[in-house]
C-alpha cells in the first residue's frame, strides 16, 4: 500500500474530517464559516444553515436563544469564554483547554455542557480567523460531582479512595464547619419521652 508523499497528496477535507473533536473554523466577530464532521454533528448535522451563523446560535446557547438581539448581547455574553478565544486568537494568540460551561437549549429543554476549547489563530486573504477545537467533558465533570457515599456509616469517599465523615469532606472541600444538632425524628427514637416544643412539632 503507497503512502502519500506529503501531505499535500492527502484530501484535507478527509483529514479534518477525521479529527475527533469538533472543529469550528470562525471569522473575527465569532461567525462560524465551515465546520468538520464532529462540528456539524454538534449542530445536529444542520451544516448547510449553520454556516455563517453567530456560535452561540449554532451551539443554541440558551443565553443566545433568548437575548432579543441574538448571540453577543446578553448579560453574560462578555463573560463567554467561546467568544472570549475567538477574540483572543484573532489578534494573534493561541489558547490551549479554557473551560466552557453553558446552558443549551434543545427543544423544549435546555442541558447543560462543559467543552474545553483551544483556539489557534490564521489568516486568510489578510482577514483573522481562528480555528476553534471543542472537547466534550460534560459526562467526566458530572462523574466527578458524583460523591460516593457509604450507605450504611454516610462516610465520603475521596478521590484518593480514603473514607472519611462528611464533616471532615465539607471542611476539606468547602471550608465548611458543621455544628451539631438532632432532627425531630432521632429526638423521637432518642427520647422518646421527651416532649418538644410546639415549634419543634410543627417542623416534624
Amino acid at each position: 500500500m503507497a503512502s502519500p508523499k506529503s501531505l499535500k497528496d492527502m484530501n484535507l477535507r478527509t483529514v479534518i474530517d477525521t479529527i475527533p473533536s469538533a472543529l469550528f473554523i470562525v471569522d473575527q466577530d465569532a461567525r462560524v464559516v465551515d465546520m468538520n464532521h464532529y462540528g456539524a454533528q454538534l449542530t445536529n448535522n444542520m451544516k448547510d444553515v449553520s454556516l455563517h451563523r453567530l456560535s452561540g446560535e449554532i451551539l443554541h446557547c440558551v443565553h443566545a436563544m433568548n437575548a432579543p438581539a441574538g448571540c453577543g448581547t446578553a448579560e453574560h455574553c462578555p463573560d463567554c469564554v467561546i467568544r472570549n478565544t475567538v477574540r483572543d486568537c484573532c489578534t494573534g494568540q493561541h489558547v490551549v483547554k479554557r473551560k466552557v460551561e453553558f446552558l443549551r437549549q434543545a427543544k423544549n429543554d435546555v442541558y447543560r455542557c462543559v467543552y474545553l476549547v483551544s483556539g489557534s489563530p490564521f489568516q486568510h486573504e489578510g482577514q483573522p480567523y481562528a480555528i476553534l477545537a471543542l472537547e466534550d467533558i460534560t459526562e467526566l465533570v458530572v462523574l466527578r460531582e458524583m460523591v460516593p457515599i457509604c450507605s450504611q456509616c454516610k462516610k465520603i469517599r475521596s478521590p484518593e479512595d480514603q473514607w472519611e465523615t462528611i464533616e471532615d469532606y465539607l471542611g476539606r472541600k468547602a471550608g465548611t464547619q458543621l455544628t451539631h444538632s438532632l432532627c425531630p425524628d432521632c429526638v423521637h427514637t432518642l427520647y422518646p419521652d421527651l416532649k418538644l416544643s410546639a415549634h419543634e412539632r410543627a417542623k416534624d
